[in-house]
């Protein structure tokens, strides 16, 4: 059975057994949804487009953006809305402004209600096209306009009584008449330039034209999270909370019980084998166990637990004694240690096992077919074990599949959480271990570290705090310095990085030393 099916069941068991805490809890987060809901209360989105007239590039359209959000824009918004309490810069926040394809603006104004959204939206937008006209002198001004006609009334009079008076003139019979038709044609020649530049300074043949397209569309639903969305987030929010919390307690109970039940099937394995008979049924003889996880996590140590259990003696295999070069070598050396574990009824323990138990490949070369020749005697020979056997790995993955079901127990090893490494800091010192009053156990705690990190960090802080010349100290306590510099060594010899914002308040007390 996989782990993903493992898990499946789990959660399967945790909805029928505890259906009505979970029911509960799902209530009170409805609840919970519900009050957050009236204290932030939904928001309504209203938008009216402006068109803006002429060719414009999209760095264009981004400015006019800006000007639309601009504070000039939303302060006179804000004026002209008279909302009690309600000032330009809350209203910058409500107030945004996107370009959409032919030279449209798109104005959009968020509020408590349908209308005032429709109103903030609209009243910007008219604002908006105000303040732009003003800018580029389009402007609605009464007096501006009739200033600017009155102007291009005056220098039309003025070039034809210029042009009136030149062919008045003496037709060029002395100098004066020559150099005054002279001055006329000159003066005659800056009007019409005038005349040119007043026409092209003129709005009306500008693209500075803008129009509020149509009013703004009254919103008929609030922007997410409406309440609805509120009061089903917090329902499944406190669900699935509750749910992880059984999946954590479930799997501390369940490593927790682990070893006893490892123990307890080997006891009764000769019962249930020789008088119910399950020994004639199954070609597998006694109990058989797979620690995996990584390294440091306990693996080896709950071996050790198992064995104390049954009170029997501990045979660790070790490898570098069992793998020979030589063809046929260990299995020999292999079936003496099986033999071995039998005739004196030890617990047999395969440390990092995944150097022998591994896969089987394709053969290429002459030495393949030995080598998977080996895999191949272990599988028999683990069938006819009627003794503990007991394998851990930190590579599961490069186990041969084979194995996987000859296996009673697959135990995964995670690495610990914060209430584990807490408990963990404090078994890591014993009882007659002087610790000062500053060590912060929960701060420790924080630190991802596996067990047999902490309790190298431990016994290094106490090293130094015992040595005087290394120590801070007088030899007579294991201050948190001395607890922070062992952390520091053993993330050095793991090859990891310990930052100081891990350390939080005592990340001071990293330094290099002396």
């Amino acid at each position: 059975m996989s782990d993903d099916t493992i898990r499946l069941a789990t959660i399967g068991r945790i909805l029928r057994r505890r259906r009505r805490l979970l029911t509960l809890l799902t209530v009170v987060g409805a609840l919970v949804g519900y009050g957050t809901s009236v204290l932030f209360p939904p928001r309504y989105t209203a938008s009216a487009p402006v068109l803006l007239s002429g060719q414009w590039e999209e760095r264009e359209l981004l400015t006019q953006v800006e000007i639309a959000t601009m504070s000039a824009v939303v302060d006179r918004t804000a004026a002209a809305l008279g909302w009690k309490g309600v000032s330009g810069s809350e209203l910058r926040e409500r107030v945004s402004a996107r370009p959409t394809d032919g030279n449209i603006i798109k104005i959009s104004g968020t509020a408590d209600t349908p209308e005032r959204a429709q109103r903030l939206a609209d009243r910007t937008a008219r604002e908006f096209v105000a303040f732009a006209a003003r800018l580029t002198g389009e402007g609605t001004d009464p007096e501006a306009a009739t200033g600017a006609e009155a102007l291009r009334r005056k220098v039309l009079e003025t070039d034809r009584r210029i042009t009136e008076l030149a062919e008045a003139a003496d037709p060029g019979r002395t100098v004066e008449s020559v150099q005054a038709r002279t001055t006329l044609a000159k003066l005659l020649t800056a009007l019409e330039t005038a005349m040119k530049k007043l026409d092209e300074a003129d709005p009306a043949n500008g693209r500075t034209g803008m129009v509020v397209m149509a009013p703004a569309d009254r919103p008929t639903g609030a922007v997410p999270p409406t309440r609805p969305q509120l009061i089903a987030a917090g329902a499944l929010l406190f669900l699935l909370s509750a749910v992880i919390g059984h999946l954590a307690a479930a799997r501390v109970n369940r490593r927790l019980r682990t070893e006893p039940e490892i123990a307890s099937a080997f006891r009764a394995w000769p019962r249930v084998a020789e008088r119910w008979g399950f020994a004639r049924r199954s070609a597998y003889g006694g109990v058989k166990a797979l620690f995996t996880g990584e390294s440091g996590t306990g693996k080896t140590l709950s071996a050790e637990i198992v064995t104390g259990m049954l009170g029997l003696e501990l045979l660790k295999v070790d490898l570098a004694q069992v793998i020979s070069k030589w063809v046929g070598e260990t299995e020999k050396n292999l079936e003496a240690a099986f033999r071995q574990a039998e005739e004196s009824h030890a617990v047999l323990l395969f440390d990092e096992a995944d150097a022998v138990f591994g896969k089987r490949g394709e053969v290429k070369q002459g030495t393949d077919r030995y080598a998977n020749l080996e895999v191949g005697y272990l599988l028999q020979r683990l069938e006819t074990s009627d003794g503990l056997v007991i394998l851990t790995s930190n590579l599961k993955e490069n186990i041969d599949p084979a194995f996987t079901r000859r296996f009673h127990f697959v135990v995964h090893f995670p690495r610990p959480a914060v209430p584990e490494r807490r408990r963990l800091w404090s078994l890591a010192f014993p009882p007659e271990a002087p610790l000062a009053p500053d060590v912060d156990l929960d701060a420790l705690a924080r630190l991802d570290m596996t067990g047999a990190g902490i309790a190298a960090a431990a016994r290094t802080a106490a090293l130094r705090a015992a040595d005087g010349d290394t120590g801070d100290g007088d030899g007579t306590v294991i201050a948190m310095r001395d607890v922070v510099r062992g952390v520091a060594r053993q993330f050095q010899r793991e090859a990891r990085l310990l930052r100081p914002s891990e350390l939080a308040e005592y990340a001071g007390m990293l330094r290099e030393d002396g």
